[in-house]
């Protein structure tokens, strides 16, 4: 049977930016998840209530999260929220639940500690941290390992009562003792650090001048993508715009070399910084 005509259901709002995006996302999981031309209606007039509210940023997740759930239910793939995995006894509504992946809703570590990080480890290690550890290590051919997660040392180091753990809201108490012998406490003390990014310090240190000179050009600013004015802006707080100035040279750069200068064989380019600026 072909399609010969078509009707609008309803009025909808067209989608941009990251709902645009996020609508992708869904067509893509209709595609891989869904047979070609079978029919499912609930996930149809759950996508429909989906795009309304891909809509909206405030309801954005919230929207999307629903849609997986209807359709892994639809697939036969449907996350198990009725019982209590550890027990079989149904949800109650005054108890905190987290949800293991692999087997469904267990009541939360009675220690609020213990439940943070019993959560981290059900989603923002492996959602996030354990991911870009993969790509960029893996990226490079390095095959990465994380000592710290050998699962019994975890077991370990879960069993040790909050108290004794982390005494006095102390972070990594129990690491600090052993280190104390052989590091001095300026490092034992010193604040946690995360690994930020050196663009401020690069700008601040001398690619400041060399951003300015690439990205003031004529041929720079005759394309209209931004101004001398806005460029001036954003160097003079590098702490805080030091990443756009960054994105803006890159995107700078990828057009002046891939673009607009004439093909050659030379790869990859062997101009510095300083020879683009002056020849800006």
């Amino acid at each position: 049977m072909n399609l010969t005509t078509w009707e609008l259901n309803g009025s909808h709002r067209y989608l941009q930016g990251s709902g645009l995006v996020s609508g992708l996302y869904l067509n893509e999981l209709l595609v891989r998840l869904l047979q070609r031309d079978d029919p499912h209606p609930a996930v149809f007039d759950a996508y429909v209530v989906a795009l309304t509210g891909l809509a909206e940023a405030l309801t954005r997740k919230l929207a999307l999260r629903a849609f997986e759930k209807r359709l892994l239910s639809a697939i036969g793939y449907g996350l198990e929220l009725n019982l209590d995995v550890e027990s079989g006894s149904p949800l109650s509504p005054a108890t905190l639940y987290l949800y293991d992946p692999d087997a469904g809703p267990r009541p939360a570590p009675p220690n609020a500690q213990s439940g943070g990080l019993y959560a981290d480890l059900c989603t923002y290690l492996p959602d996030d941290l354990l991911t870009l550890l993969d790509r960029t290590s893996m990226a490079v051919s390095v095959e990465g390992r994380v000592p710290f997660l050998d699962h019994r040392f975890v077991e370990a180091c879960l069993a040790v009562p909050a108290h004794i753990r982390t005494p006095n809201d102390r972070q990594k108490s129990l690491e600090r003792n052993i280190a104390s012998k052989y590091l001095p406490d300026e490092v034992l003390s010193a604040p946690k650090q995360g690994f930020a990014s050196p663009v401020p310090a690069w700008i601040k240190a001398g690619l400041g001048p060399l951003a300015k000179r690439l990205l003031t050009n004529k041929r720079a600013l005759e394309r209209g993508w931004w101004t001398a004015d806005g460029i001036d802006r954003l160097l003079a707080k590098p702490d805080l715009h030091g990443f756009r100035v960054y994105s803006l040279l890159m995107l700078e750069l990828a057009v002046t070399t891939f673009i607009e200068s004439p093909m050659n064989n030379s790869y990859p380019p062997t101009a510095s910084l300083n020879d683009l600026a002056e020849a800006a």
